[in-house]
């Protein structure tokens, strides 16, 4: 044969072969991609069981990890992997359960930090959240553990972690336990378990902001051989077996702005924990003592309120019993405690300063016994020693003032909070009905001199008037002004100056703000400008001409491109990936989509009639003009005369 042709030959067979074992490597990749359980080519992964996840946490190219089924196991599930850090963990309300009451629903430790555990259900493990060994700086928020057999969770010697918004609910011991470390627990709740519903122990610098705890046996929140510990703004109630709020053995802590009621054991107990500053807290219907405090120096009692009381024998509102020192105690209150005193005070030695503390209607107002010399024994109405009444006892005359939405406010939605303060017999709650344009919208319990408030859905647009009554139950009394407001749930309609009487100013309608006809404003609606057709404003904001403006606002210089109408195409042309382009042959759009210079994203969306692997038409193109030049010159060359 011919050495051209032969050479012929060959190539067009290892074109073919090239050709060949290029599509098969595209389809064994294609194979292997489609085996994963998430895409690794992008920060977001998707995990369907147990493994997917917790391989997903150890790719590095997965910086999301969304849970996107239910998941059943037996024993343990979710054991983070080292590679789990600074990454996202998100169920995204998919619940995890467990069999038998055994194994983890999630187990971190000391390699995973910076990660974001959210919207996960995790329930029949032995513990649903389990992190330990110096696990650090991770967010929880938003997850639900609950009937588990031990623990909602469990921290131990972890740092620095925070649970925000998270329900831990009937497990058969603690809600929460944790040890050693460090914690911030923000607006959780903990109700109906079999223990303590948030137990703290050896923890430095525990943090408890706003959190709820109901229906526990044991304690509401127990901290226990602690220091520094802030408890600001929680609940707790109901507690069937013991306290609301129980400290031992630790020091230096601040409670707060709690509430404590109907709680079986004290509303406050506090025995062996020095230095401790308890300030504006409120106890009541506590069936031992509103506050029991016990064994220790306490630094600052002052504004805390105990009414209703000490139904139990030897109880009452505040008593104070065995205490070395007391550093500061005024503007305390206790009113219709039971059995032993209102306030009481034995074997305390020394009281720093006690000004304007209130008792009244309890079986004895002020009592001390045993105390130092400085203190004489009181029973009755009578105040003297350490405790000086200089505030009324009765207030007949109820006072209700409305705080929120003031007087003549706009409201930009059908949903509202209202509020007031009422100032009664402050031994009593007030019984508080909120009323708007006369109809009865609900109630609340409202402490003295405390900010009550209730809310409201539904409010229909215009103009509204509302006001509060509140009773005491002791035949006191009181209605607050009536105070007007406005709800405006749609865009005013935009008008023509011709519409405004005379010597009225023309209206000024845009799309950030309307004014409603006649100079009458209202601020902080975001309108469509299609309501408006004088508009002429697009926002810098956004580059959706959808979103604000219509098509013939002027075009935001910052929106580039005919995605956005700049610069607009030609009536022959089409806006193809925010550029124009002239309408041509199936291969000039398919190049556009899968050509040489395609992104991604680009080929991703490329049409069906440019084919499943137009990603490798123009590579090809080229490839067979190449062999066709090759062939023409192989056949048609000029051949050389031979030799003579």
């Amino acid at each position: 044969m011919p050495e051209g042709k032969t050479f012929l030959i060959q190539m067009i067979m290892h074109i073919g072969i090239i050709m060949i074992s290029f599509r098969m490597a595209f389809l064994l990749a294609l194979v292997v991609s489609l085996s994963f359980a998430y895409d690794v080519d992008t920060p977001d992964c998707y995990c369907y069981d147990c493994r997917d996840c917790v391989n997903a946490m150890a790719n590095r190219d997965c910086t999301n990890i969304y849970l996107s089924d239910d998941i059943s196991v037996s024993g343990d599930c979710i054991l983070a992997p080292n590679a789990f850090r600074s990454k996202k963990f998100d169920c995204q309300g998919y619940a995890i359960v467990g069999t038998g009451g055994s194994g983890e629903g999630i187990l971190m430790d000391s390699d995973n930090t910076n990660n974001i555990v959210t919207n996960c259900s995790f329930s029949n493990f032995a513990t649903g959240i389990h992190i330990v060994d110096n696990s650090s700086d991770n967010l929880f928020t938003n997850n639900w553990a609950h009937h588990n057999s031990k623990y909602g969770l469990h921290s131990l010697d972890a740092l620095r972690n925070i649970f925000e918004g998270n329900t831990f609910n009937n497990n058969d011991d603690c809600g929460a336990y944790v040890s050693g470390g460090s914690i911030t627990f923000t607006s959780n709740f903990a109700y109906s378990n079999t223990k303590t519903c948030f137990y703290i122990t050896s923890v430095r610098d525990p943090a408890l902001t706003g959190n709820t705890a109901w229906d526990c046996v044991d304690d509401g929140f127990a901290v226990m051989g602690s220091a520094r510990t802030i408890l600001r703004n929680n609940t707790a109630y109901g507690i069937s077996g013991k306290n609301g709020f129980h400290l031992e053995n630790s020091k230096d802590s601040v409670l707060e702005n709690n509430i404590a009621y109907s709680n079986k054991g004290n509303g406050f107990y506090l025995i062996g924990s020095p230095e401790n500053i308890l300030r504006g807290n409120i106890a009541y219907n506590n069936f031992r003592s509103g506050f029991f405090l016990q064994d220790f120096n306490m630094t600052e009692m002052t504004g805390n309120k105990a009414y209703n009381n000490g139904e139990a024998d030897g109880e009452g509102g505040i008593l104070l019993f065995k205490n070395d020192d007391v550093g500061i105690f005024s503007f305390n209150k206790a009113g219709r405690n039971g059995n032993k005193a209102g306030i009481y005070s034995e074997r305390t030695s020394t009281i720093g300063t006690a000004v304007s503390n209130t008792a009244c209607e309890n079986i004895k107002d002020f009592y001390s016994e045993n105390a130092p010399s400085s203190a004489s024994s009181t029973t009755g109405d009578v105040c003297d020693g350490p405790w000086n009444c200089n505030s009324p006892c009765n207030r007949t005359n109820m006072q209700v003032e409305p705080q929120s939405p003031s007087n003549r406010a706009s409201i930009f939605s059908e949903d509202a909070s209202f509020s007031w303060v009422s100032t009664h017999q402050w031994g009593a709650i007030a019984d508080c009905s909120l009323y708007i344009d006369s109809s009865f919208y609900g109630d609340a319990a409202s402490f003295d001199e405390e900010t009550a408030s209730l809310d409201v859905t539904g409010l229909s647009s215009g103009r509204h008037e509302w006001y509060v009554y509140c009773e005491d139950g002791y035949g006191n009394s009181g209605q607050s002004p009536t105070w007007e407001f406005t709800v405006l749930t749609s865009c005013p309609e935009c008008h023509s100056c011709g519409s405004c009487p005379e010597q009225q100013t023309c209206p000024v309608c845009t799309n950030r703000t309307i004014e409603l006809p006649c100079n009458q404003t209202v601020e902080g609606l975001q309108c469509p400008a299609q309501e408006c057709p004088e508009c002429r404003e697009c926002p810098r904001l956004t580059c959706n001409l959808d979103s604000f403006c219509d098509t013939s606002c002027a075009f935001d210089p910052d929106c580039v491109g005919c995605q956005f109408g700049n610069p607009r195409c030609a009536s022959d042309e089409d806006c193809v990936n925010n550029a124009c382009t002239r309408r041509g042959t199936q291969a000039t759009q398919c190049e556009t989509f899968v050509g040489s210079t395609s992104t991604p994203a680009q080929q991703e969306q490329a049409p069906a009639e440019c084919g499943p692997f137009s990603g490798l038409t123009l590579p090809f193109t080229a490839l067979a003009a190449l062999l066709g030049a090759g062939i023409s010159y192989l056949l048609f060359r000029k051949k050389p005369k031979p030799s003579a």
